[in-house]
């Protein structure tokens, strides 16, 4: 698809002329203020445009015009985002404020009047400093700028109002493409403390997400109203809308992309620490530097222990927020003379780090909470003041704990079975920035997969994962443009940021086909060709897998034979979210034994992704947890089998019973009669 300069080129080549169809000051004396009205979290704005339609031939030739663009991308200029341009050397331009070009914006118009522009490449930007592929030709005037273009398309057919005798109204829906946000910028990136992300939800004045609030933003006033609370896994939580206004924000960029961070970083990977406003409690005196402890009014102990699980504070001045972990709260101490009657003393891990008058902070709780991505919204009423919402979900200490880094994120790549192939593996990832795993890297790619359903060690659907191509030359176009038809074999695996790592493979089957629609998606169709083929026909001794179910009758092995037995002695779950008990087995087995075999507690029956041994304990990695297990239970483990010649023949032993005679049902046992179906969710962008 062609990408079309909505703003310039197509209203030159209708024969319109910005200078008449768009009034100046929209666009020059206050650019951007009518044009971003609103942004809903999703990425679609409602532009408003007014319009000069002094002839009605003008109005007509705009209607067409803005017809033909909806088969098109549209590139809007960004204009909160432009800079002033100081100088022009060669390649090279000095601007006197850094210009936004961050998620992967790559073109950007030297503006120096509708009719005086040039479009231009970029290649890099820092600072005050941007380089462009070529030397540009226009001539520098005395409102010179640059502006930054962001690609999208448009939603829905523009309403062009009635118009009047001298002017009319455009509205139309522009959504640009999540695919050009490729990395988040490095000065959105949150500190990181205790092992969480330490996030003020507010947007500063300038630089995104920062650990200072902006003056024009009084958070001690926003309130937070009723939490709801909800149970789900079994977790309580708390639900909370959070309304903020802000104003005076200069240039109004830096909210906007904050609240992109928002819906694509946190909303997406990351628990983050709020402030609980709700429970201030007064500091008694002053804070010296490098205290070790505050002094503060009688109550929060009683407090404290009711939520034992706030564990961190924040000391909030006009200088910015500090986090601090509590290391114990002291209500009686007969050797500190200042724990007077009303007084209570908080002991810290770390010292304060600055002075601070007693009368000019604020002490909070720091609450553990992740974005409900769906409920984000932000309405700009001028170009520097708006008012927006956002929900999130509080999530008990027990949990969050446990959870420290473990958001899930997913591994996807792509390779040609053939290793003679000249095709080149893809490695893609789901997270915002690229990962580097098992020696693998990993970039981004705008990716989502279903819902996963397997019996233990294959796939028993097809799997779709979508693949959000903007440029339209994604290497899988060649599937579907019937340019290539290699067998190609894809693998997801499911790990962490913070540990990433290739141990816990969710797929790991031959691509059946590739999809293209008309909104630029690809889907990718997944799942193992021998599995689909056995629901459908016969099965023969030279088949490459056994049809038999372990134990079963046909197999011929008992499973006594092949089971050990021990009590559990620890469980829990892994960084990256796996679930393992740990426990001393009867019989002295390898690790691999017990891969892709079965653990059983009571009634309960999980698989066993895969097992480890150290030190005569045994670490059984299961592919879900169990719901009633726990440590002095007896725990039963039985080998495991892929079904293939080389595993039945050297752990088995048992050749003369592989494959069997030709079976031929419409339906394979092996599929209908498995003990555990699992299936996992997919991930959804």
């Amino acid at each position: 698809m062609s990408t079309v300069p909505f703003t310039f080129e197509p209203l030159a080549a209708a024969g319109l002329t910005l200078s008449r169809l768009f009034r100046t000051e929209v666009h020059v004396s206050e650019p951007g203020s009518e044009q971003r009205e609103r942004y809903d979290g999703e990425g679609r704005w409602q532009l408003r445009y007014q319009v000069d339609t002094n002839a009605i031939a003008e109005t007509q030739a705009l209607r067409y015009l803005l017809d033909q663009l909806q088969a098109k991308d549209v590139a809007i200029p960004f204009w909160p985002g432009m800079a002033w341009v100081a100088s022009i050397d060669g390649t090279t331009i000095t601007t006197e404020s850094p210009l936004r070009h961050d998620w992967n914006v790559k073109q950007a118009v030297l503006f120096n009047s509708p009719t005086d522009y040039e479009v231009v490449t970029l290649t890099a930007a820092a600072g005050d400093t941007v380089t462009l592929a070529g030397a540009p030709s226009i001539v520098p005037g005395p409102d010179l700028r640059i502006i930054p273009w962001r690609v999208g398309y448009i939603e829905k057919d523009p309403d062009l109002a009635e118009p009047t005798a001298e002017a009319g109204d455009l509205e139309l829906t522009w959504v640009e493409k999540h695919g050009n946000r490729r990395t988040a910028p490095a000065a959105y990136e949150p500190q990181l403390f205790a092992g969480r992300a330490v996030m003020p939800f507010w947007p500063s004045g300038r630089g995104g997400v920062t650990s200072g609030w902006d003056a024009a933003i009084d958070l001690r006033e926003l309130g937070f109203g009723n939490p709801d609370r909800i149970a789900r896994n079994e977790i309580t939580v708390r639900h909370r809308k959070l309304p903020f206004q802000f104003s005076d924000l200069e240039p109004c960029y830096t909210v906007e992309d904050w609240w992109r961070w928002v819906e694509f970083a946190g909303g997406e990977y990351m628990d983050f620490w709020l402030p609980e406003w709700q429970a201030n409690h007064d500091v008694v005196r002053d804070i010296e530097d490098g205290a070790e402890s505050l002094y503060v009014a009688a109550g929060l102990a009683a407090w404290f222990n009711q939520r034992a699980g706030y564990q961190f504070i924040c000391i909030a001045s006009a200088d910015g927020v500090q986090p601090l972990k509590i290391h114990t709260v002291a209500t009686e101490d007969e050797e500190d003379p200042l724990l007077v009657a009303g007084v209570e003393r908080i002991d810290l891990v770390d010292p304060v780090s600055g002075a601070h008058d007693r009368r000019e902070v604020v002490l909070c709780w720091l609450l553990c909470a992740r974005f409900a991505k769906s409920e984000l919204a932000l309405t700009y009423d001028t170009l520097t003041s708006g008012s927006g919402s956002f929900e999130f979900v509080e999530l008990p200490w027990e949990y969050s704990a446990a959870s420290v880094g473990a958001r899930p994120i997913y591994l996807y790549e792509f390779k040609a079975k053939n290793p003679s192939s000249s095709f080149a593996t893809l490695r893609y990832t789901s997270y915002y920035e690229a990962i580097e795993a098992g020696g693998k890297t990993f970039g981004y790619f705008n990716l989502s997969h279903g819902a996963i359903k397997r019996d233990g060690n294959a796939v028993k659907h097809p799997v779709d994962v979508e693949l959000i191509d903007v440029a339209g030359t994604h290497p899988l176009r060649a599937w579907t443009r019937g340019e290539n038809d290699e067998v190609l074999e894809v693998t997801i695996w499911q790990t962490t940021a913070t540990a990433p790592a290739l141990d816990n493979q969710l797929v790991r089957s031959s691509m059946l086909r590739v999809e293209a629609d008309d909104k630029e998606k690809l889907i990718v169709e997944v799942a193992s060709i021998l599995r689909i083929m056995e629901q459908k026909t016969g099965r023969g001794f030279g088949s490459p897998t056994c049809p038999h179910k372990l134990f079963g009758g046909l197999c011929g092995l008992a499973e006594a034979d092949w089971r050990e037995s021990g009590e559990i002695g620890a469980l829990g779950t892994t960084a990256n979210g796996q679930p393992y008990v740990q426990l001393a087995l009867t019989g002295a087995r390898a690790a691999s034994f017990f891969q892709l075999g079965k653990a059983k507690v009571g009634n309960e029956i999980q698989t066993i992704n895969r097992a480890e041994l150290a030190a005569g304990v045994y670490t059984l990695y299961l592919s879900l947890p169990f719901r009633q297990a726990e440590i002095g239970l007896t725990l039963y483990a039985t080998a495991g089998c892929d079904r293939t010649y080389g595993t039945c023949l050297s752990k088995f032993s048992n050749r003369v019973n592989f494959g069997g005679e030709p079976f031929t049902p419409a339906d394979n046992p092996v599929i209908e009669e498995v003990e555990i179906d699992t299936e996992i969710p997919g991930f959804d962008k």
